[in-house]
């Protein structure tokens, strides 16, 4: 990809794009299994039952599992879906000396970081499709979070092309001089 709109005053002057993507929003059949999902589903399943119980008994008491039956479900399933639905504002960019990751969240700040991409940058490439690769780790990282600290591309379908792109910028095979295309073109500044 080439640059597409939004992003054409971020690259310093010089930079090209060669690659633009988005993470794969779906969820996956790993993200819906382990002991999170299985106890949030049982704790929903058993208030469910309770609710019902409690309805037949008249009155409006029944709607205090309302509270906990949201519960039980975003422990069961809060996790994927707020992945999918943060990896639907999130846009990767690669150029020829950084990679970008911006997000925009429907509410709260947008983020743009760039991470510069070079000889000692470790590349950490799972060579799955849709695939993650990781280029940076955090400076410092928070103590309740449950995030493992890596920093990358993380499900991108053509994850072979943009390591093979980052492996590329690292060994310096990347040409690096903008007028390379207009060269190729016959065109001279």
């Amino acid at each position: 990809m080439t640059g597409g709109d939004g992003w054409g005053h971020i690259p310093d002057e010089g930079q090209r794009i060669l690659w633009q993507g988005v993470p794969d929003r779906a969820m996956t059949r790993a993200d819906l299994s382990g002991s999170t999902m299985i106890m949030g589903s049982g704790f929903a399943l058993f208030v469910l039952v309770w609710m019902g119980g409690a309805a037949q008994a008249g009155g409006e008491f029944w709607m205090f599992g309302l509270f906990h039956l949201f519960a039980g479900l975003s422990l069961a399933f809060g996790k994927p879906i707020t992945r999918a639905w943060t990896w639907s504002r999130t846009f990767d960019t690669l150029t020829d000396q950084r990679a970008f990751i911006a997000v925009a969240p429907m509410f709260g700040v947008r983020s743009l970081k760039s991470y510069p991409i070079t000889e000692t940058t470790v590349l950490d490439y799972d060579g799955n499709t849709p695939g993650t690769i990781h280029f940076a780790k955090p400076l410092a990282r928070r103590r309740k979070s449950n995030d493992p600290g890596a920093i990358g591309f993380k499900y991108i379908h053509n994850s072979a092309k943009v390591y093979r792109l980052l492996r590329d910028i690292q060994q310096g095979k990347m040409d690096t001089d903008p007028r390379k295309d207009q060269l190729q073109k016959g065109k001279t500044t």
